[in-house]
């Protein structure tokens, strides 16, 4: 009985790994199919980009961000509480008494641009496009260079702070958008 049980476990185990890949195989052709602007079921050299740069293919950005919402909506209202967005009902019993920190709760608040508790479709994009993480690198990187407080960085002010800018976050976008400009 005990071989039963874990082969029904096991069965059990391929059947969720099977599921998983059937659902990852649907979002991939559902990205491929929203990439391919021309219909030509053929990507391009700038189609396929969309593929890995979601922020240059909106339709490509809405598969993902809408696939993102469907999976993480446990409660399926069509919005997600910032438990369901940090996905804190997936740590299992054993972390039942986690708490969402107060770095997860500040960011939550920063893309619940209209404050009603509860991340849309249009606030999530801001997450799952990556602009949400450029724009709090670039803030930082602004904060850091703007010595005389006028909200803008001059050359000079840059110039000042280039030193300090390897390793940052603002660092690591700048590379990604001369490597995707490249493209």
């Amino acid at each position: 009985e005990a071989g039963e049980a874990g082969e029904a476990g096991e069965a059990g185990e391929a059947r969720d790994t099977e599921e998983d890949l059937e659902k990852t195989r649907a979002l991939e052709k559902a990205k491929f199919k929203a990439a391919d602007a021309d219909g030509d079921d053929l990507l391009n050299l700038q189609e396929m980009a969309s593929l890995f740069y979601l922020e240059t293919s909106p339709a490509v950005l809405d598969v993902v961000v809408r696939d993102t919402l469907k999976l993480k909506d446990k409660n399926k209202d069509g919005v997600l509480n910032v438990k369901e967005f940090w996905m804190f009902w997936d740590f299992g019993p054993e972390n039942a008494g986690e708490k969402i920190k107060e770095e997860e709760m500040r960011v939550f608040r920063q893309l619940d641009k209209d404050e009603n508790g509860v991340l849309n479709v249009s606030e999530l994009r801001s997450w799952e496009s990556g602009a949400f993480e450029t724009e709090a690198a670039m803030m930082s990187l602004l904060q850091e260079a703007d010595k005389d407080g006028d909200q803008q960085a001059s050359l000079e002010e840059f110039e000042n702070v280039r030193h300090s800018l390897a390793g940052t976050d603002a660092h690591y976008h700048f590379i990604e958008w001369v490597q995707h400009h490249e493209l």
